[in-house]
C-alpha cells in the first residue's frame, strides 16, 4: 500500500486555496489538486506535509501549522489529509518545481480539479475555522 499526504493551505481570509496543475502521475495530468506527495519510509504524515509543502511551494511551517482534515482509505493507498492558513505574504508561495502553484477563489473552484476537491476544500475549511469538526474518515472500494 502506498502512503499520501494531501494539503490545502488557505489565505488569510479562507476564501483562496493554493491548489497545484499536476503533471504526474498520468491520469492526473492537467488536474487541479492539494499540494501533497508520497510519505517516505519511517516518516510521520505531519512530516510529510512539510516537507512537501517546502519542495512544491516554498511553505516553511512547523506541525503545529497544520490540522488533520480526513482520512482517505482504499486497499491500494492511504492519503492522509491536512489543512493550514498562510496568513503571510500570498505571493510568498511559489512555485518550485514543474508543477505550478496558484490561489484559486473556493466560490469559483475551475472544472479541472480533481473530483473530490469539490468536498475536500470546504471541509477542511471548516475544521480551520472550526476546530470542534473532527477528522473525517472516508472508504473507498
Amino acid at each position: 500500500m502506498t502512503k499520501y499526504v494531501l494539503g490545502f493551505i488557505f489565505d488569510a481570509s479562507a476564501e483562496r486555496v493554493l491548489l497545484i496543475e499536476k503533471q504526474r502521475p498520468a491520469w492526473q495530468a492537467g488536474k487541479l489538486n492539494g499540494i501533497g506527495g508520497k510519505i517516505e519510509p519511517r516518516e510521520k504524515p505531519v512530516a510529510a506535509m512539510l516537507r512537501e509543502a517546502y519542495e512544491e511551494c516554498h511553505l516553511l511551517s512547523k506541525v503545529s501549522d497544520w490540522l488533520p482534515a480526513a482520512t482517505l482509505r482504499h486497499a491500494e493507498w492511504h492519503i492522509e489529509v491536512f489543512t493550514t492558513v498562510h496568513t503571510q505574504n500570498p505571493h510568498l508561495l511559489r512555485t518550485k518545481t514543474d508543477e505550478f502553484v496558484s490561489w484559486v477563489d473556493i466560490k469559483k473552484l475551475p472544472p479541472n480539479i480533481l473530483p473530490n476537491l469539490s468536498w475536500l476544500i470546504p471541509l477542511s475549511k471548516d475544521i480551520l475555522q472550526n476546530r470542534e469538526v473532527k477528522k473525517v474518515v472516508v472508504g473507498y472500494r
